[in-house]
């Protein structure tokens, strides 16, 4: 769940620029996505980590405490070498992209 009012109160910023934003980290997440993807398979456990840890950057700072949570899953899950666990967080995190693409005012 996204509290578009809480974060455009912290950032002192219109429900237009916040979108923006959303937006912004929509386009950024759906090609990161596909480069852990990619990573992942191709093993390169410190590509998928990087990736992983910049995507939990920007979700903190844009306060997508889903997206946020779910990267730092798959950090704690590549670390820890649990496949399934980064197969299944994800899934999860796409549905979190996806909805945040619900939430964005055209």
């Amino acid at each position: 769940m996204i509290d578009k009012s809480k974060a455009m109160n912290d950032f002192q910023i219109t429900e237009q620029i916040y979108d923006e934003l959303l937006t912004d980290f929509v386009v950024q997440a759906d090609e990161r996505i596909k480069a852990f993807e990619s990573a992942v398979k191709n093993n390169d456990r410190k590509e998928a980590a990087d990736i992983a840890h910049s995507l939990k950057g920007v979700a903190g700072n844009l306060r997508l405490d889903d997206c946020y949570n779910i990267a730092r899953s798959i950090e704690i899950a590549l670390k820890g070498n649990e496949r399934a666990t980064l197969d299944s967080e994800i899934a999860n995190l796409k549905k979190a992209v996806a909805e945040i693409r619900t939430v964005i005012k055209k």
